[in-house]
């Protein structure tokens, strides 16, 4: 579909076992959602019976109902020269930057993707995707050298610009199961990811050992902004991403970013792994992350690490989050880590493990509640942390005089740990007579209470 053409209805069609289902190149004639729809599409690549006598073949509503259920059909690859390749795209745009977004699926009916290497990919292009499933998409072995299909591994929607074009990309109300990646972004100036449903039978590589690469659930929600975003994730459910969802910030450049991540619910089963809850890390350390920019009321459960910010330079709220970090006997975890960052609000969050074992002196010590690591003129206050074996841990430079304030530290080893010469500064504030403490509150009522030590320097 090309250039100023036509009102155009791709409607209740199946599209099996091709490179390309849809492609729309720059097309500038509509501007009307009801002039045009690609809805209620099914694009597979499934061993599906073909007919000489096309009103034989099953149709989209049979193969989306219970008739003929799309998963009964064993997946299959395309023909040569790419016999080891699923289809690779369902739906692809290239540099389609209409003023209104091209719209993919309808408040009514969306598409299925199922069985190919990327769903939805998005080039140059302003779209909106509405209400699709994607599923059965997953990272792949199997290369196709010499053949030129692109080197794609389970993609629900892949989006990037690659000119400096000003493009939007929102991502509403979609359900994404069992792939590698649900939302991968890169370099739009405005990228919505709002209310969609990720979900993963489990996490990694069924059929291998600990190196082998992660099949399902690499990452739930994937962006790299630059040049001057708006990045807003919220109200998203995801369960069973390694990391549910990572800003990754690493191409230099002077503008502004606004980050809203809200309201979003992360969580693993027993089925499955989450390394990182929430990770936004900052690579080029400008100062120019909006005042505006928030990481506020997510619930985060079961997960190695809650919310992880790093090279952070300018003021992003992180707030009334809540993180019950799983429990393991070794290694590594925490609630709220900061690395290298400076000027962040970090306050009222509550930080929890899903045991209370972290707080015993055989628990594992390097379960933490809240952990700055050389970050300096940060707000820490009004948190509550319980059941860490530190509550708040402080390496080398952390100096944020009077900002660490009112939190509430019960059952710990410890409450402080100063780690390699950690330094906080002064805290609390005196003059003229007149006193106001930091009011940090170590929980002596409650079992478990610092039985290393309330404060720990080295």
């Amino acid at each position: 579909v090309s250039e100023n053409g036509a009102p155009f209805f791709i409607q209740n069609n199946v599209f099996n076992r091709n490179y390309t289902g849809i492609e729309m190149r720059p097309y500038s004639g509509l501007t009307n959602t009801n002039d045009y729809s690609i809805a209620n599409n099914i694009f597979t690549s499934r061993n599906l019976p073909q007919n000489a006598i096309p009103a034989a073949n099953y149709t989209e509503s049979q193969l989306n109902g219970s008739t003929y259920p799309l998963t009964s059909f064993n997946p299959v690859n395309m023909k040569t020269p790419y016999t080891n390749q699923p289809g690779i795209y369902g739906v692809n745009f290239l540099n389609v930057n209409n003023a209104n977004p091209f719209q993919i699926g309808d408040t009514d009916l969306g598409n299925l993707f199922d069985e190919i290497k990327c769903g939805i990919n998005s080039k140059n292009s302003n779209l909106e995707i509405l209400k699709n499933t994607f599923q059965n998409q997953l990272f792949l072995n199997a290369g196709c050298i010499g053949c030129g299909a692109p080197n794609i591994h389970g993609i629900g929607v892949l989006a990037n610009v690659d000119n400096g074009a000003t493009c939007s990309i929102t991502v509403d109300q979609n359900s994404f199961a069992d792939i590698f990646q649900a939302v991968n972004v890169s370099r739009y100036a405005s990228t919505e990811v709002n209310r969609n449903i990720i979900t993963n039978s489990i996490t990694g590589n069924p059929s291998g050992g600990p190196l082998s690469p992660i099949i399902y659930g690499d990452a739930g929600i994937v962006v790299r902004p630059n040049n001057t975003n708006s990045v807003r994730i919220r109200s998203n459910k995801i369960t069973n991403c390694a990391t549910a969802i990572w800003l990754n910030r690493n191409t230099n450049y002077t503008g502004n970013n606004t980050i809203n991540i809200a309201g979003n619910k992360i969580t693993a089963n027993s089925s499955g792994y989450c390394t990182n809850g929430i990770e936004v890390t900052d690579y080029t350390s400008n100062n120019n992350t909006s005042s505006s920019s928030v990481i506020n009321g997510n619930t985060i459960t079961q997960t190695v690490n809650g919310i992880t910010l790093s090279f952070i330079k300018s003021a992003i709220n992180i707030s009334e989050n809540s993180c019950k970090v799983l429990y393991a006997a070794t290694g590594s975890r925490v609630g709220i880590k900061a690395t290298g960052c400076k000027n962040l609000n970090i306050h009222n969050n509550h930080i929890s493990y899903n045991v209370g074992t972290a707080a015993l002196n055989t628990g594992n010590a390097a379960a933490y509640g809240i952990y700055l690591q050389k970050s300096t003129a940060m707000q820490v206050r009004c948190n509550l942390i319980e059941d860490a074996a530190t509550s708040l841990l402080f390496e080398g430079n952390c100096t944020s005089t009077r900002g660490i304030t009112q939190n509430t530290m019960r059952r710990a080893q410890m409450g402080w740990e100063l780690k390699n010469n950690g330094i906080v500064g002064t805290q609390g504030l005196s003059f003229f007579g007149f006193s106001i403490p930091a009011n940090n509150y170590w929980d002596m009522s409650a079992s478990h209470n610092f039985s290393v030590a309330q404060t720990l320097a080295y």
